[in-house]
Formats: structure tokens, sequence, C-alpha cells
């Protein structure tokens, strides 16, 4: 079987890739179709996936600190997004009990991915900022600052629960806004996050433990929940032709802001 074919999924009843096929005739648009589903769910060790967590590991600032995992042109949201999630079970944790817990989450994630990560918070930083931070039975974690800006969402390896399903116990808390890598576009798509800026990978921010070797440049996106279903894009393509990329991370920022009413 060549690499093509191994790409080729077929879907369970929750829309996570399951059986590898063998159909060497199938079109290449369904292969690419496939890959996309492959990608999407990868990256949050299998947080639904994610966001692969997929890993979708979100990284707070991922163009100066952190990262995600790579996308492709493809969209795949339809097949995904057709349900809600239900939030994870969760429970607001001391940030002196977080930051272990999110270093412990981040570590059982494959190096590959685990820099995609943003653990440079300390205690104090996360309560200066005024951060709520929380944590699953499993070891999984999310954080919301003041404004409703989603960070620090990681999947503890081996948790029950689904990347989906993390994400939405974020928004259950107020979250309603975050940034990301493009990587994680699908993932966050899913869940019901649109684009609404954009910036490019800036070499000189690059986050601890990516490697250029091995780990493509991201584009940094900001995003909005507007409700599963309710996402413009139905593809990275359409995503990037409406919109057009920031200057850098700062102003991409602040067009976020902009439209969240900052």
């Amino acid at each position: 079987m060549n690499h093509a074919d191994k790409a080729l999924v077929k879907l369970n009843r929750n829309g996570v890739p399951g059986v590898v096929l063998t159909a060497a005739k199938k079109s290449g648009i369904e292969r690419r179709v496939a890959r996309a589903m492959l990608v999407m769910d990868h990256s949050l060790t299998e947080v639904d996936g994610g966001p692969g967590s997929g890993n979708h590991n979100h990284a707070g600032r991922p163009g100066h600190r952190g990262g995600s995992a790579k996308g492709t042109g493809y969209s795949t949201a339809k097949a995904v997004s057709a349900r809600v999630a239900k939030p994870a079970a969760h429970s607001k944790v001391s940030t002196k009990s977080f930051v272990p817990t999110l270093a412990r989450a981040k570590a059982s994630q494959p190096e590959d991915r685990a820099w995609r990560v943003d653990t440079y918070r300390t205690a104090d930083d996360f309560d200066t900022e005024n951060i709520q931070t929380f944590a699953t039975g499993g070891g999984s974690t999310f954080a919301i600052k003041p404004d409703g800006d989603i960070i620090s969402v990681c999947k503890m390896a081996g948790d029950g629960i689904s990347a989906r399903s993390l994400l939405a116990a974020a928004v259950e808390q107020g979250g309603d806004h975050l940034d990301s890598y493009d990587g994680n576009f699908y993932f966050y798509q899913a869940c019901g996050f649109e684009v609404v800026s954009r910036c490019k990978f800036d070499i000189k921010y690059k986050p601890p433990g990516w490697e250029e070797s091995r780990d493509r440049k991201e584009d940094v996106i900001f995003m909005r929940y507007v409700g599963v279903g309710n996402v413009r894009d139905k593809s990275k393509m359409a995503m990037q032709r409406r919109v057009p990329y920031s200057e850098d991370y700062d102003a991409a920022e602040a067009v976020l802001k902009k439209v969240m009413g900052g």
C-alpha cells in the first residue's frame, strides 16, 4: 500500500478516523480529504482528538510562544461538526496546582507536538493576570483570561475525554476567542471558532522545542467563537482568501480585539 492509500480512512460514528482502508483506486480528492481528517485529529493525541488537540494543543501566544499541527487546504468540518460536544467534566483549580498539571499534560505529548503547548507562565503570572485555571479529573487543562481569551488548552494522554469536549468546557466558562497555529484550523473550525485575523510565523519567537528541520512555520490565526455550524469558511483555502495577513502578531491581535469590542 502506498502513502496515499494509507491516508484513506473510514470514520467511526463520532467522526474520528478509524480503520485504515486499502483502496488504491480511490480518487485523488478522497485521498486528500482523508489526509485532512488524519491531520486534524492527530495533533492533541486523540483529543477527539485535539484539537489533537487531534493535539490540538493550544499555545496561548503562538507567534511568540507556542504553536500547532500541520493542516491541509481541504475541509472535513462538515463531517465532524454535526454534533455539539458536551463540555468535559472539570473543576476550577488553584494556579499553584495548575502549573504542574499543565506541565504533566504537555510532557505526555510526543516531542513533535509538545512544543505547541505554552508553559512559560508561573503561578504568580496566572494570579497577577487574574487568569482562571481549570483541569479535568484526568489531568487535561485550560485557562480563561478576564477578557475571554482561551489559553493553556492541553489534553493529557489517556484522559477519557475528547478535545472537543475540553474546548466546549472552556466556552462554557466564558471563553470566546483564542489564537493558535493554522495547523489547528480544522479542529477549531469544527468547534465553532472562526478566523478573524492572521499573521505569519516569526522565527524570532519560535517556541522551545520547535525544530526547523521537522516543523512547519505555521501562520498564527486569531479566532472568535461563533457557534458550531456557523463558521463561514469551509476550508483553509477559503479562509486564506477571505482573511488577509496582518503585519505582525500585535497587529493581528489588535484586529481581533476590535472585533471583540476590546
